[in-house]
């Protein structure tokens, strides 16, 4: 067995299943250990992904590049380093949500109006961001026990 891999598993649940701006999310860890192991600690993270698409014209010739950087990330120790009994054990946790302002829109209800809310959907930074509650099992030596679930977190 790879260290880490089948040892356990994290499971979240979110407290209601949609957030807007402002809100606080709460929500419970419930951490699962086949055997006791010992972690250096027990983490959970909310944070937005952002990705950008990048095309670049040279010689006749298209390239696409991506890049991913993560935003607005809120940090929470739910437990310290020591051995972790086996069985399940549920924790708290609990993130305010960053209050997002929504971008401007034209009041013209016609093609100038849909051409600017357009332009200014595009020039949005949180256009195409995907927001995300993850929390991990930090093990040393071992791949660490990790859980990801997508927010809808909404404007």
């Amino acid at each position: 067995m790879v260290f880490g891999m089948g040892e356990g598993k994290i499971d979240l649940v979110l407290d209601k299943a949609s957030y807007s701006s402002g809100e606080t999310i709460d929500g419970k860890l419930s951490l699962t250990l086949n055997n006791s192991r010992k972690a250096r600690a027990l983490r959970v993270q909310f944070y937005g992904e952002r990705t950008t698409h990048h095309t670049h014209h040279s010689g006749g010739r298209s390239h696409s590049t991506s890049s991913t950087e993560r935003i607005m990330v809120q940090e929470l120790a739910l437990d310290a380093e020591k051995e972790y009994p086996s069985g399940t054990k549920e924790y708290a946790f609990s993130f305010k949500l960053p209050v997002l302002e929504k971008p401007a829109q034209s009041a013209d209800q016609g093609i100038v109006g849909a051409i600017t809310n357009v332009f200014a959907s595009m020039a949005d930074p949180y256009a195409n961001v995907r927001w995300y509650v993850d929390a991990s099992l930090d093990l040393p030596m071992a791949i660490d026990i990790n859980k990801k679930q997508l927010v809808n977190f909404t404007r």
